[in-house]
């Protein structure tokens, strides 16, 4: 089990039994999957999300994509390495298109809203059924936005570090105009920088600092002239005597 998915699953408590309580619910919520994808999907259709479905088409296709993943998984307590995948591919896709992150959770509230009364409906004469029931459910809805939510903040840091390097980089050309060399040399030292920091044994977030940083080595030739008399003219006058 992926590291990630084995601290959400410990974390949240979905042991055995949730994972049992789960399988037996999931015959429950068969029959009415159907109707709860509905629901869910028109809620997202009546606000800003509706922009996301470009036809009814796109919207079925959605639909039956959140249908399988939830029935395959979440809903029937398969927490294995391949629902890992396909519920970060789904944050994945889902942050390419701009999903808002309020409303993707937004969205799992009313998941778990109309849950909640199938729950109260079909175990009414056994409340015991019906709480640890309604406690598997809410700990897997949980777990399935926990995963999404790691997969922004995770796109979110790439792109922001992605920013930073690009910044770094161009800086670190402008200092190269001063030479005949082009950027590949740039790319090579830094390279040769990093190979040679793993080498001596430093950890990856070492050796992907000095990745980013060696290309800078020359940053301070930006302030000096190519005018050797002009260099001069700038030094602080000595004083004679």
């Amino acid at each position: 089990m992926p590291i990630l998915l084995e601290r959400c699953t410990t974390l949240l408590r979905i042991d055995e039994d949730t994972i049992a309580r789960l399988r037996d619910f999931s015959s429950v919520v068969e029959p009415s999957i159907d109707d709860i994808i509905h629901v869910f999907y028109s809620r997202l259709t009546a606000s800003d999300a509706a922009s996301l479905f470009t036809s009814p088409e796109s919207l079925a296709r959605a639909s039956q994509a959140q249908k399988k993943h939830w029935m395959t998984y979440v809903l029937c307590g398969r927490f294995d390495s391949e629902y890992m995948a396909a519920a970060r591919s789904i944050g994945h896709t889902h942050y390419r298109l701009g999903v808002d992150l309020m409303v993707y959770s937004s969205a799992y509230s009313v998941l778990l809203n109309e849950l909640t009364v199938l729950i109260s409906t079909f175990h009414r004469d056994r409340p015991d059924i019906a709480q640890s029931t309604h406690y598997a459910v809410q700990q897997a809805i949980f777990l399935d936005m926990a995963l999404a939510i790691s997969v922004y903040y995770e796109s979110m840091i790439w792109a922001l570090e992605e920013m930073s390097n690009e910044l770094n980089f161009s800086l670190a050309r402008a200092g190269e105009f001063r030479d005949n060399e082009t950027g590949m040399h740039l790319m090579r030292m830094s390279r040769m920088c990093a190979g040679l920091a793993a080498a001596i044994g430093k950890d990856r977030k070492w050796v992907q600092t000095i990745l980013i940083a060696s290309p800078l080595h020359d940053v301070g030739k930006i302030g000096i002239p190519d005018n050797e008399s002009e260099f001069a003219r700038r030094l602080p006058a000595r004083r004679l005597g």
